[in-house]
């Protein structure tokens, strides 16, 4: 039997009157694959018969029992363990998931590779009490000083092994401490916009008993994740454990740990995150986009500017601790790297940032500078604009008549976004900017070659030096733009080249995008390939493999 999608791990200790209708909000939630294992924490009313029932009514449910362990971390990880969903969702027996929650939830990690978490949007309270809350866009800094999760949160196993399970010492904030947990692993959390959470609000519950050792078990959340916090908060979690008067007497507000200024000293770096350190970097030999600053002077300049990220050679190589994801738009290298791929690098990068800069105001693109830089108009603009955002929520093909319009958008909404280092944002849209210049060429091959079908038609000898460089099974079209379709038919003809010809496509226009242009004009600055040139090019297009 194939491993389902999601696993519903529902802890329940003598709340028998509500778990029917908690594992009902799971079972018809709208999302088939998954299962549900109902851990009964050896309750002595009559949930564990009830589980059972439920266990008999539909296949998808599983009644585990255990004796009574005093705390729900202990089922909840040995419910886990057993799970066998990539995503998990841990419910108390006296909530319930709203409707969508599970689909939202798993549709925002199928999205995010980076995520390791998602929550709905929103917080249903009933019972007691009834009110609704929505829940803001994660930020990892402020859920490590107060938790702004529901304790319904979905999450991957992986995260759930990286952070290494629901801790035990943390009764009342478990949720909050395995959510610190994860963050600290390296993982981000993302919010499924519309879905919904419903919390039974009742007297006496758990959350109520823990008041009384608020401060000490945010003391213990802080030792058990130190790499999520500064030296200045592990020392007073420490002094609070310790019973000093001066941490105790911090002001002390429910469930937020205090923060404290970061004291005057050297910037830390470190390769691994077991060490304490203020940022982790893959290599200490990374040198910063400043030949004359050490790397430490090099990340200093990037956290004062406020990014908590870099890359290199377009992959993330460095975090500073315990940091929300803001990736710095100027890359760094590998020691030794040469000269020239450094300028490279760092002219892109100056364009992006000057292009970001350039093109807005206070915040939104400037209309009338941009039109003017797309060479279009306002009106024409603005419905690039519609274009490249229906791109960035659902990615498809880009009409051929707006692809260079939207490629240009693309090129400017892509530039904000990295200028301001928000990099999941800057890929979508990259994904649209690679729709746009491949629009009209969706069925081509890897690599692109433009011709004209009334130059081929003039100058058949081009065609007939391509047949002779390019074999059918390389990964290469010859795009021909074609008005008459029946004269470029008659031409390969021909050239006898019907039956084992290179793989060739007729198209209406121009593209946005080529590799290379089969013609004796010149074509601006795309390589230009004729007789003499196509064996030099044919030595670098790669073949299918």
């Amino acid at each position: 039997m194939s491993a389902p999608k999601v696993s519903v791990v529902v802890t329940c200790f003598n709340y028998g009157p509500y778990l029917r209708d908690a594992v009902e909000s799971v079972l018809r939630n709208g999302f088939d694959d998954l299962e549900v294992l109902i851990m009964d924490d050896g309750s002595t009313d009559d949930s564990l018969a009830i589980a059972r029932r439920l266990e008999a009514e539909d296949p998808r449910v599983t009644a585990i029992t255990q004796e009574n362990a005093g705390q729900p971390a202990i089922p909840r990880n040995r419910g886990i363990e057993r799970a066998r969903g990539e995503y998990v969702i841990a419910l108390d027996a006296d909530d319930r998931l709203g409707a969508g929650q599970i689909a939202g939830c798993v549709a925002a990690l199928d999205a995010d590779p980076a995520a390791g978490m998602a929550f709905p949007q929103i917080l249903q309270e009933f019972g007691a009490r009834a009110m609704r809350h929505e829940y803001a866009p994660l930020s990892v800094s402020r859920l490590a000083h107060a938790n702004c999760l529901p304790c319904s949160t979905m999450f991957r196993r992986r995260a759930w092994a990286d952070a290494g399970g629901y801790n035990l010492n943390v009764a009342g904030y478990e949720d909050w401490d395995f959510w610190v947990g994860i963050a600290e692993a390296g993982w981000t959390g993302a919010r499924a916009d519309g879905a919904v959470f419903e919390y039974r609000m009742k007297d006496g519950g758990l959350y109520d008993r823990v008041k009384a050792t608020d401060q000490q078990l945010k003391a213990k959340v802080v030792l058990n994740r130190p790499g999520m916090y500064s030296d200045e908060t592990l020392a007073w979690a420490q002094g609070v454990l310790d019973g000093d008067p001066a941490a105790l007497a911090v002001p002390n507000a429910p469930s937020v740990v205090p923060e404290f200024p970061r004291g005057d000293r050297p910037l830390s770096l470190a390769t691994d995150r077991a060490q304490r350190a203020d940022w982790y970097v893959d290599d200490l030999d990374l040198e910063g986009p400043w030949p004359d600053r050490s790397l430490a002077g090099a990340l200093a300049t990037v956290e004062r500017l406020g990014f908590t990220r870099i890359t290199c050679d377009g992959r993330q190589v460095g975090t500073k601790r315990g940091s929300d994801p803001r990736t710095f738009p100027v890359p760094f290298f590998s020691a030794g790297t040469p000269d020239a791929v450094r300028v490279h690098a760092l002219a892109d990068a100056t364009e992006t940032l000057l292009l970001a800069g350039a093109l807005r105001t206070s915040a939104p693109l400037d209309g009338a500078r941009t039109a003017a830089y797309c060479g279009t108009t306002v009106e024409a603009l603005g419905a690039a604009v519609a274009l490249v955002e229906e791109g960035l929520r659902a990615p498809g093909p880009v009409p051929a008549d707006q692809a260079r319009a939207v490629a240009d958008t693309a090129t400017i909404i892509r530039a904000q976004h990295l200028a301001a280092g928000d990099v999941p944002a800057a890929a979508r849209a990259d994904a649209v900017l690679h729709a746009a210049r491949r629009a009209g060429l969706e069925e081509a091959r890897s690599t692109v070659v433009l011709a004209f079908a009334d130059e081929l038609a003039a100058e058949p000898s081009l065609l007939e030096a391509y047949a002779e460089h390019v074999a059918p099974g390389d990964d290469i079209t010859l795009a021909i733009v074609a008005d008459d379709t029946a004269a470029l038919l008659r031409t390969i003809s021909e050239l006898g080249l019907e039956d084992e010809s290179p793989d060739m496509l007729a198209i209406p226009a121009v593209p946005v995008a080529v590799d290379a242009v089969l013609s004796r004009r010149p074509h601006g600055d795309t390589p230009r390939l004729d007789e003499s040139s196509l064996p030099q090019w044919r030595q670098v297009a790669a073949p299918v493999s």
